[in-house]
């Protein structure tokens, strides 16, 4: 899989669930006004400064547009929990989510940002904005009730704050460089130290970051692991078979030139929810239970499979005949010797 390709699956992979998000987002604008609760004034402020701490940048692509323009304090608009982005606790009118991704923000986020006086966030979203290669700031350890936390493709640059190893409640966490892949957000802690206290993780994606490490096996451990992207950071190693034995995995991406060795463990079968699955461009030596899949295995059923330039698979997966829910499939770059199988030559990829 080119470069190119690479970042387009990505960017479209995290797409989907943003305009999901979105329409479920409208839902709750068919309630009347005075059924939201009141916001608090001090939140109320702290939203205004941080919206006016930045340049609306607009972009000419579907999807973008800036929510926090509608953000304003005349009228009947003094309630922060109507705005377009912010939820509020129903109970306390505590502001609880704000989700401004792709809306247009260029601009840093310094250590005496407003935003870290929203000290009841729970889910913080700046997806797709443009932070103009600033660094992560160490304040972000003060929003301990975070649990989940999207800063993916902003344009946040230099080292990851050792902070967010504290965030101990988090379920949801994707950190990215930016679009262009030049691993300019990097962290000097190990993936072990990076993880250690984050027990509770659902969704983990590290996306060109700089970490030069290998993978732990404690991350086998976190058992309610949905979701795990690890693509272009600069790991190497063994990779550990157990994460192959998550019960609830359900994506699984190593990918894009990772220096990582392993084993394709001999059976599935606890793995049925997994549908996406990439190891593409690592140097993954066992493929047996790949290439000689039986009709009695029980196997997942992917809709994405990703074994591009893999030097170690030389034939085809059998795992191929009973794939009925596959949509995409790389092979490309691959050592596949031999006749196309003739069974191959039904599925149209």
């Amino acid at each position: 899989m080119d470069i190119y390709s690479y970042h387009h699956f990505i960017f479209m992979r995290l797409l989907f669930p943003l305009i999901a998000c979105l329409l479920l987002c409208l839902l709750p604008l068919s309630l009347s006004y005075n059924q939201l609760p009141l916001c608090h004034q001090e939140e109320r402020v702290a939203l205004m400064q941080f919206k006016d701490s930045f340049i609306i940048k607009n972009y000419p692509l579907y999807g973008y547009y800036p929510k926090v323009a509608s953000w304003r304090i005349d009228g009947n608009n003094t309630n922060c929990c109507a705005w377009d982005g912010v939820e509020c606790n129903q109970d306390t009118g505590h502001v609880i989510a704000l989700n401004l991704s792709m809306s247009c923000l260029f601009g840093s986020i310094t250590s005496n940002s407003s935003l870290f006086r929203l000290l009841h966030l729970q889910n913080l979203t700046l997806s797709y904005n443009d932070f103009n290669h600033s660094q992560i700031p160490s304040e972000i350890g003060n929003l301990s009730s975070l649990t989940h936390l999207d800063l993916v493709y902003s344009y946040f640059s230099g080292q990851i704050p050792s902070e967010i190893q504290y965030l101990s409640k988090l379920s949801y966490l994707w950190l990215s460089s930016s679009f262009d892949g030049y691993n300019d957000l990097y962290t000097k802690l190990s993936l072990t130290s990076l993880l250690q206290n984050l027990t509770n993780l659902q969704v983990l994606g590290f996306l060109d970051i700089n970490i030069s490490s290998t993978v732990p096996e404690s991350l086998a451990n976190l058992s309610s692991l949905q979701s795990l992207y690890l693509v272009n950071c600069g790991l190497y190693g063994q990779f550990p078979t157990r994460i192959f034995h998550l019960p609830h995995l359900q994506e699984l991406y190593v990918s894009a030139k990772e220096d990582l060795t392993g084993t394709i463990p001999n059976s599935f079968s606890n793995l049925t929810q997994l549908t996406y699955l990439d190891l593409s461009q690592n140097s993954f030596n066992d493929f047996s239970w790949l290439t000689r899949a039986s009709s009695n295995d029980i196997l997942p059923q992917f809709e994405y499979l990703g074994l591009a330039h893999l030097k170690y698979l030389t034939k085809f997966p059998d795992i191929l005949r009973n794939q009925s829910k596959l949509e995409e499939l790389h092979l490309e770059g691959s050592n596949l010797q031999g006749l196309i199988p003739k069974w191959m030559h039904n599925r149209l990829f």
